[in-house]
This record gives structure tokens, C-alpha cells and sequence, in this order.
């Protein structure tokens, strides 16, 4: 009996550190568990044909703990369960940021061109920001209207910056957002988080 409790422990421990070997911090070296978040390479992007990028993310195990590991003034919801998730994304989103606040997480990808295009992906551990937006306008944004799009609800608005923009609101406490300065290039990025499921 004793060889099988210790086997099983033996097991559960190297599955719990599996992701240990998959999850790099951006030095190369491997993560620990009290590295935050802003020193570890959470995804990748790659590139998917000469006009598209493909954006990576695996499940992260322990997520919560590499945000409460940056900054002891914010909060996060212990219980939270993160997924993978893939994007095709156009070639010009090819760096990577992240955000962080009470509850709050997001990883942005960047134009690397001039034009100020960006896709956001936002965590809300609370859902504050959607009970926020769905109730309110003109406190940030000015809400445009909402179009239906590959069965997703996209909800157009002008940010605070007067960058036009969409947003859909996905299950398990996150949101995808895109940006432009340029409205010429909305429905090329609403096609795109359009795409989005997990």
C-alpha cells in the first residue's frame, strides 16, 4: 500500500511540474513558482503563412499565482481555471504585453507597424469590466451599436483614446478586444476576434 500512496504522490508531483518544463521565462530559464507573470513567455506567436500569425496559449496551471507574484496590492481569485486558446491573427500583431490590476490580467498583442492596432485579451476575475460596460456609456467609451459576427456579439465603441474598437464577452471571465486608430481596418479585426472560441 505504501509503494502505491508513493507512486501516486511521485505522479501527481511530476504532473503538476509538467508545465515547469514548458513555461520559459523571456532570460530562457524556467519558471518557479513565484515568478510573476511579467517575466514569463506565456504563449507564443508563430508565423502561419506570409500574412498570418498563429498566437499560442496553453493552459497555465498556475496562473493566479504568477500574477500575485508581482504585486502584493492586487487581488485575484485563488479558484480561477485558465484555458488554452489559438488566433489567427494578421502578420502585423507580432509582439506581445501584458497588464496587470485588481483582478485584472491581459495579455496585448502589438502592431509593429505605425498604425496603433492592437488585440487584447482580458481577464476579469470579477466580471467587474462587463457589468461596467453593459450598463454604462460614456464613462471610457462611447458605445457604437453591436453586430453580430461568425455567432459572436461583438460590442463596438470609442475608447477613452478615440481609437475605435469591439469587444466580445467569452465565458470563463475573459474578453477579446481589438483597436484602431483607422476605421479601415475594423472589419478586417472584428473577422478576427470573431474567430475566437475556447
Amino acid at each position: 500500500m505504501k509503494i502505491i500512496l508513493l507512486t501516486l504522490l511521485l505522479f501527481s508531483q511530476l504532473c503538476g511540474s509538467a508545465q515547469d518544463r514548458i513555461l520559459k521565462t523571456f532570460s530562457g530559464k524556467p519558471d518557479e513558482k513565484n515568478t510573476c507573470v511579467f517575466k514569463i513567455k506565456l504563449g507564443d506567436i508563430a508565423a502561419k503563412d506570409s500574412s498570418h500569425n498563429e498566437v499560442v496559449k496553453p493552459k497555465i496551471e498556475r496562473l493566479v499565482n504568477y500574477l500575485s507574484s508581482c504585486d502584493s496590492r492586487f487581488a485575484f481569485d485563488s479558484s480561477y481555471q485558465d484555458k488554452a486558446f489559438k488566433l489567427i491573427v494578421p502578420k502585423y500583431f507580432s509582439k506581445v504585453s501584458y497588464e496587470l490590476g485588481n483582478q485584472k490580467f491581459a495579455i496585448v498583442l502589438i502592431d509593429t507597424s505605425s498604425l496603433d492596432r492592437a488585440i487584447v485579451f482580458s481577464y476579469c476575475l470579477d466580471d467587474s469590466y462587463q457589468i461596467h460596460f453593459l450598463a454604462h456609456n460614456n464613462m471610457g467609451f462611447k458605445k457604437i451599436g453591436k453586430i453580430k459576427l461568425n455567432d459572436q456579439i461583438i460590442h463596438r465603441f470609442i475608447n477613452w483614446d478615440g481609437r475605435n474598437a469591439g469587444t466580445i464577452f467569452t465565458s470563463n471571465h475573459l474578453h477579446i478586444s481589438y483597436f484602431t486608430k483607422s476605421k479601415e481596418f475594423e472589419a478586417e479585426l472584428e473577422e478576427v476576434i470573431s474567430r475566437f472560441n475556447w
